[in-house]
């Protein structure tokens, strides 16, 4: 198979190295003189299939000698733990780092970049809204607005956009490969904190206050936080109508309140205890006036005044 075939070249790139037993060489940075004795060493973890240790250990020999040559190392490694486009950028480098005589050691070289490259997407993530963290595959990528488009993994992937005071976007895409531009378009929406309050009413023009406020006569609507308020109905010839009403943060609540119109005065008790005094008292004065004495007689005729 192709990936047998490329291996084994790898380990042809490294065959001066591997006449001996393989030392013992921890994966850190070391001088120029170890850079040979980590590289065998990585190219041992490959043959056990132990990706992440050869990586490792190739990183290490890079990081004492700057040999161009590692980068084909490096990228077989990434390739075998399935970061792609890590990967296409070790072969690229090498490609583009490397001697031609070295280069010409790897005669598929070119098939190994097309076929690694095909698994690699480039996502641009647009979004209004700065500082919103972007995640995707579970894997934080950054803040928007994001510098560049960003290599990934083609295939299916969750791009989720977090941001303080929105709702969380999440949209599952076919990251599209062969550095094919996916775009997402990030649209958040703003999280809110007030509700609406509609107040109806079968009483024309009744007044409406809120938490002691007037908002207005029926058909009234307001925009109030969440939580509880006092609402207060009232109307000419009626009797107030309080409640309390209870909004929640983005949803819209109706009420129907009817104040309660006020009895004609001559319905009330006490009108007819204040009719029955006031007629008592009529009667009291009537007989009081009429069974008033004569008046005194004297030297003038009564009703008659002389001077």
């Amino acid at each position: 198979m192709r990936s047998t075939g490329l291996r084994l070249t790898s380990l042809l790139l490294s065959a001066s190295l591997l006449l001996g037993a393989v030392p013992v060489v921890h994966a850190q940075s070391g001088t120029k003189s170890q850079a040979p004795q980590l590289k065998q060493a990585g190219d041992e973890h490959m043959r056990n299939k132990q990706y992440e240790d050869a990586l490792a250990s190739y990183d290490a020999a890079y990081a004492a000698s700057s040999d161009p040559v590692l980068h084909y190392n490096r990228g077989r490694a990434l390739q075998f733990l399935a970061r792609y486009p890590d990967a296409l950028d070790a072969l690229r480098r090498f490609q583009s780092e490397a001697p031609a005589a070295t280069r010409a050691r790897v005669p598929g070289l070119q098939d190994l970049i097309a076929e690694v490259r095909a698994k690699v997407a480039i996502v641009r993530v647009d979004c209004a809204v700065s500082g919103a963290r972007v995640l995707i595959a579970k894997r934080e990528i950054g803040t928007t607005p994001l510098a560049a488009p960003i290599s990934l993994n083609a295939g299916t992937a969750t791009v989720e956009i977090l941001a303080d005071g929105y709702h969380p976007f999440e949209q599952e895409l076919e990251l599209r490969g062969d550095e094919a531009l996916n775009v997402v378009e990030a649209k958040l929406t703003r999280k809110t904190t007030v509700g609406t309050l509609v107040v109806r009413s079968h009483v024309p023009g009744a007044r409406v206050t809120v938490d002691g406020r007037g908002v207005g006569a029926v058909p009234v609507e307001a925009s109030l936080q969440a939580g509880r308020h006092a609402l207060v109905v009232s109307a000419d010839g009626h009797d107030e109508t309080k409640t309390q009403v209870v909004i929640v943060a983005g949803e819209r609540r109706e009420f129907m309140v009817d104040p309660v119109k006020r009895p004609p005065i001559y319905a009330k008790w006490w009108f007819w205890t204040a009719v029955g005094v006031v007629a008592a008292g009529a009667v009291v004065t009537y007989v009081a006036v009429t069974t008033e004495s004569a008046p005194p007689s004297g030297s003038f005729s009564p009703g008659v005044v002389r001077f």
